[in-house]
C-alpha cells in the first residue's frame, strides 16, 4: 500500500511539473521562431541597358509586422533607399529591348537578379 501511494504521488508531481512548465516553453518556442527583426537601411539599385523601362512594387516589412508598399515605375538607372526589417520587390520590364539588373542590399547581405525582355519579371527578397 505504501508503494502504491508513493507511485501515485510521483505521478501527480510529474503531471503538475509538466502542466506548469509546458505552457511557458511553448510560448518561448513560438517567440524564438518569430523574433522581431531589427530595422535597418535597405538599398535598391535598378540598373541595366540605357532606355530600359520597368514597373512594379516593393513591400517593406517593418517592426511588429507593419507593411509599407511602394509603387515603382521608371527607367534605369534608379536608386531607392528604405528602412525596414525585410523587403520583397517584384519588378517587370516593360520595354521590348534591354536588360534589367536589380540589386538589394541590407546589413551587408546582397541579393541580385537580372532579366531581359518585355514582360519578364524579377522577384527579389532580403530578410
Amino acid at each position: 500500500m505504501f508503494k502504491l501511494l508513493s507511485i501515485s504521488k510521483l505521478i501527480l508531481t510529474v503531471f503538475a511539473v509538466l502542466m506548469f512548465t509546458s505552457f511557458p516553453a511553448a510560448s518561448l518556442a513560438q517567440d524564438h521562431e518569430n523574433p522581431e527583426k531589427p530595422v535597418s537601411n535597405i538599398l535598391l539599385l535598378i540598373t541595366g541597358d540605357e532606355g530600359t523601362r520597368f514597373q512594379g512594387e516593393c513591400v517593406i516589412n517593418g517592426p511588429n509586422g507593419l507593411e509599407n508598399i511602394v509603387e515603382l515605375e521608371g527607367e534605369v538607372p534608379q536608386e531607392q533607399r528604405f528602412e525596414g526589417a525585410e523587403i520583397h520587390c517584384s519588378l517587370t520590364q516593360i520595354t521590348a529591348d534591354g536588360r534589367l539588373d536589380v540589386k538589394l542590399t541590407r546589413d551587408g547581405n546582397t541579393s541580385r537578379s537580372r532579366t531581359r525582355g518585355q514582360d519578364s519579371t524579377i522577384n527579389i527578397r532580403i530578410r
